[in-house]
């Protein structure tokens, strides 16, 4: 890769071998150039540059912020009169930025795999009747419903939700959750006390609850969600026809929905209420 060139100097790069070996392309080079970043180590009679091992870790160097956000002007600034304490501190700087960086982008994979999940189980259930079945412990994020009967305050409830999922980086399916209390259940009022999402892991918000683990009787809604009622009523004539009785909350869980689904009659929503 080497080359001797009309000089007699052995050990440059010709422009096309330097971006070949940095992986960029001509333009990009000539634009560091223009930019002070990387000067050729000497440009011939014809115009042709010749580059030598510092431009390569310089380049290198360079391509390696880029793609660390770095900006060009913080660059400049870098390698103008470099010293090894600037180094060490830009280095530092753009290390941590890249940690929080990964960490915002694990996040968004994790909600990217659980929303997958979920709507490849709702492509797969299409069962209509009740089941009881036993539930892991799940760890969720809260947020109370003051005005039940008005869904034209829930808007702010899931602003609300997801500011706090946000500060706590907790990876929510794009899909947010009801739940509905107890005391609720049994008087046939199937409005939310909450709206939640389920975190992989316990914080300490003030908004943290838990679903227990225990025994549940789930039930696949079908349809609007407006029509949810209905199905739990099927739910309630299964309790009292086989002598069970509520020993905690209703969690809803929507498998198919409006991000996912063009028509309503084909959403799925997973309804799982604790019982003894």
């Amino acid at each position: 890769m080497k080359n001797q060139n009309k000089k007699g100097e052995p050990g440059l790069f010709t422009i096309g071998e330097m971006v070949a070996l940095c992986r960029t392309t001509k333009d990009a080079l000539y634009f560091y150039e223009r930019k002070g970043l990387v000067k050729p180590y000497f440009i011939d009679d014809n115009g042709y540059r010749y580059y030598d091992l510092n431009n390569f870790y310089d380049l290198d160097m360079i391509l390696s912020l880029r793609e660390a956000d770095g900006s060009i002007k913080e660059i400049c600034e870098f390698m103008d009169q470099p010293s090894p304490e600037k180094y060490v501190q830009y280095l530092t700087q753009k290390r941590d930025d890249l940690a929080e960086k990964r960490t915002k982008l694990k996040i968004i994979e994790d909600r990217i795999s659980q929303t997958i999940a979920l709507t490849e189980q709702g492509m797969k259930q299409d069962s209509l009747q009740p089941q009881i079945c036993f539930e892991e412990q799940q760890y969720l994020i809260v947020m109370s419903v003051e005005d039940h009967n008005n869904p034209a305050s829930f808007l702010p409830v899931f602003s609300e939700l997801l500011k706090t999922c946000h500060k706590y980086d907790v990876p929510y399916d794009f899909h947010l959750s009801a739940l509905i209390s107890k005391d609720r259940l049994k008087q046939y009022d199937y409005n939310p006390d909450y709206f939640y999402a389920v975190s992989p892991f316990q914080t300490d918000s003030r908004d943290s609850q838990h679903k227990p683990a225990g025994k549940y009787l789930t039930y696949l809604h079908r349809g609007d969600y407006h029509n949810m009622s209905e199905s739990y009523e099927i739910m309630m004539k299964y309790i009292q026809e086989n002598h069970l009785s509520i020993a905690g909350n209703s969690y809803e869980e929507t498998l198919i929905g409006w991000l996912n689904c063009s028509d309503r009659k084909d959403y799925k929503t997973r309804i799982s209420i604790q019982i003894e």
